[in-house]
C-alpha cells in the first residue's frame, strides 16, 4: 500500500511508527495509534487528545477530536468528534495554525465530549 508511510508498532505497551524500511521514525510513547498515511500519523496521547504528528514526530494538530485526517486542499485537515449529549457527529476543518471552521459553541461541545471521554 504505497500511501502508508508510517506503520504503527508497539513496544513496552506504547505505540510509535516505523517507515516502510522498518526503521523507527517516531518513538514508542503514545497510547493508541489510529493511522499513518500521507506522511502523517494519528495518535492518542495520555490525556486522551487526538494528535496528528508528522514523520519526524513533530506535533501538527492536537485537540478534543475523535479523528484528524491527512491534509486536504490548501493544507486544511478534516477533524471531528461528538457532542456530549448525543451521538451526533461534529466535523469541520482546521489548519496547522489553529484556524478552524468550528463555531465557539461547537468547540465547547467537542471539549465537553473530550472531558466525558477521559473519565
Amino acid at each position: 500500500m504505497p500511501y502508508i508511510s508510517m506503520i504503527p508498532v508497539k513496544r513496552n505497551g506504547k505505540w510509535g511508527f516505523v517507515n516502510r524500511d522498518f526503521e523507527l521514525i517516531v518513538p514508542c510513547q503514545y497510547e493508541t495509534p489510529i493511522f499513518g498515511g500521507d506522511g502523517y500519523g494519528n495518535v492518542n496521547t495520555g490525556d486522551g487528545q487526538t494528535t496528528l504528528i508528522d514523520e519526524q514526530g513533530q506535533l501538527i494538530i492536537s485537540g478534543p477530536y475523535a479523528y484528524i485526517t491527512s491534509p486536504k486542499v490548501n493544507g486544511w485537515f478534516m477533524v471531528g468528534g461528538y457532542s456530549p449529549d448525543s451521538w451526533n457527529g461534529l466535523s469541520g476543518f482546521i489548519d496547522r495554525y489553529g484556524n478552524s471552521t468550528f463555531t465557539e459553541e461547537e468547540m465547547q461541545k467537542l471539549r465537553e465530549w473530550h472531558e466525558k471521554r477521559k473519565k
